[in-house]
Parts: C-alpha cells; structure tokens; sequence
C-alpha cells in the first residue's frame, strides 16, 4: 500500500505500475504540514508495524513511530546516521534487536499501572506529548500570554507549570505561527506571513515582537512592516557605504 499525501492525485502515471500488479493507493486530503501528518498517521493505523530509518532529527518518521505506538502497533526504529538518537517516549523502552543484518531497537511496551486506569479527566488532559523535549517545551510556553494557552487542547504538568506541546516539524519558532501572529496582529494571512519573514530577518526574540504587537495597535500593521522593512535594509546600506568609503574614495552610486 502507498499512503499519498495531499495534492498528489492517486492516479498519478508514476503510480500505475505499482497498481497493475496489484498495489493499492490510499488517497491524502489537505496541503502543507497538515497533509503530511495526517498521511502519517493513517499509514501508521493501517499497518501491521512500523519500522523507520532515522537520519538526522527525522521528525515525521517520529512521529509516524509514534502513532504507532500510540495505536498499538509493533514498532522498531534504525540509527542510520546523521546524529539520529532514539525518540523519549513514555509508556514503554527501546530493546536491542537485529531486523536481518541491521542492528535495531524495537519498542516494549510497559504494563499499565492499575492505578493508571483510574486516572481522571485532568490526569488524561495534563500528560506528557511522546518524543517532545521538555525543555523545548517550556521556551515556547514561556512565549504566550495566558489567553493565548487556551488555544491548546493538551498540556503537560512539570512541577507546577504547565506545558503546552507543539508538532517541531518545521525551523520556524512557535511564536512567529502564522495563526498566532493572525490573532496577535489582527492582520491577514498575507500580512501574518510578511511579519513572519520579518521577523526572522531580524531574528527577533518573542519578546521583540510583544513590542512591535504593540506598536502595531498604534500606527497599523501596514505601517509596522514598512518600518521594519527599512529596518532591515538600513544595515545592508550601511556596509555598502562603509565598503565604499573603505576602498580609498569617495563613495560610489550604487
């Protein structure tokens, strides 16, 4: 079976040999990060197990593992390179193996405590999201204001803080989000996209755009970002003429 992601049309020609000698394609729905993610987790509900190679950080092959495990399928996982470790799940271990020739591990689920079985609705809200570290976690709690944290369905408790969780698919912060920044800016998404890329110019801190949220309620988003802009292009202008004065003339037009 191949499991599509969105916006590849199942009868796509590179797929019909596979079907003529008898594949089946699971069609996808959606764009973007949503589409892959859900594409991953009906690959993991559907299937007897999963194995995944991880190289590097490899965070939709765990998360497909994840699924799995959450589904309660088999599921074993081989380093291959690239600084890959094993993903922290709760609920169970990793246990050496070999998969033919190739070292493995392959997960063992722990016995549930009969105490679990009996916890409540807030012990099933408040748990820790699998293969999350918690330090990251806690940076990017640090970053919202208190309405914005009811946006969350799942939460985590460290000690007496609570931790919200957040799919790290992708290099760009939490808080630059291009909904967050919607509610935030009371912008568009054309505007909360250009803010987005802004801010990563300027390799702003959360705290850097509490202040410009801020200022965009006194002058506008549309006049916020062309002070940005300038913002950014003022340093580029200032090393060509400092490029320019240090060649031993006057400085050249450029």
């Amino acid at each position: 079976m191949v499991f599509l992601p969105g916006g590849i049309p199942a009868r796509d020609p590179a797929l019909q040999p596979f079907v003529a000698r008898g594949g089946r394609v699971v069609p996808g729905a959606g764009r973007g990060r949503s589409a892959l993610l859900a594409r991953s987790r009906r690959l993991a509900r559907e299937a007897a197990g999963v194995v995944a190679f991880l190289h590097g950080p490899s965070r939709g092959s765990v998360f497909t593992v994840r699924e799995s495990i959450r589904a309660g399928k088999p599921a074993a996982v081989v380093l291959a390179g690239g600084g890959a470790v094993l993903p922290s799940f709760a609920g169970g271990r990793w246990a050496p193996c070999r998969l033919g020739g190739l070292e493995a591990f392959r997960w063992v689920p722990e016995p549930e405590a009969p105490e679990s079985r009996g916890r409540s609705w807030l012990g099933r809200v408040f748990q820790a999201p699998e293969g999350e570290p918690t330090h990251a976690q806690l940076e990017h709690i640090a970053s919202l204001s208190q309405g914005e944290r009811l946006w969350f369905e799942r939460a985590v408790l460290a000690g007496d803080t609570v931790v919200v969780p957040h799919e790290a698919l992708s290099d760009t912060p939490a808080f630059l989000d291009t909904r967050r920044l919607m509610r935030r800016f009371r912008c568009t998404v054309r505007e909360a996209v250009g803010l987005a890329e802004l801010f990563l110019a300027l390799d702003a801190s959360p705290a850097v755009v509490a202040h410009y949220e801020e200022e965009a309620r006194r002058v506008g988003v549309a006049i916020l970002m062309e002070d940005l802009v300038r913002l950014i292009e003022e340093p580029v202008a200032d090393r060509v003429r400092g490029s320019a004065w240090s060649s031993g003339g006057a400085p050249r037009p450029h």
